[in-house]
């Protein structure tokens, strides 16, 4: 709960933002920021994200997918979340995963919210 807290109470906004809400990631939940570029982790490390709201809509379901560019945007998973009521905002994490280009889309009623990219490197090859 702090690193909800943390990341509403500090947002260096921008490119990770959409008219909708802002998403942060971070490897320490109590940590999270926002990106101007898409962001590197390690592929060893858990990747924490934030997406803060700016209202609220009914129903509070949303929709969360996970893909990793392959040949094409391979589905790693699709999941259902309810917002943080109080806070507005829907947060997650993803565990290590394997190497590669990852892409975060929100969506609400089939609209899509937010989409942000993230990047996860091998450790002995380095984040740059």
């Amino acid at each position: 709960m702090r690193f909800l807290l943390l990341f509403i109470f500090w947002v260096p906004l921008i490119s990770c933002s959409s008219s909708e809400g802002f998403l942060g990631y971070g490897t320490d939940p109590q940590k999270i920021r926002t990106y101007t570029s898409t962001p590197v982790f390690s592929a060893d490390e858990t990747v924490y994200w934030v997406f803060q709201l700016k209202s609220l809509p009914s129903p509070n379901l949303f929709g969360v997918k996970l893909e990793r560019n392959e040949l094409g945007w391979l589905r790693i998973e699709t999941v259902s979340l309810m917002a943080d009521q109080e806070f507005k905002v829907i947060s997650s994490q993803y565990p290590p995963m394997k190497p590669g280009l990852y892409k975060i889309t929100i969506f609400h009623n089939q609209e899509i919210l937010s989409t942000s990219m993230f990047r996860l490197v091998a450790a002995t090859q380095g984040l740059y």
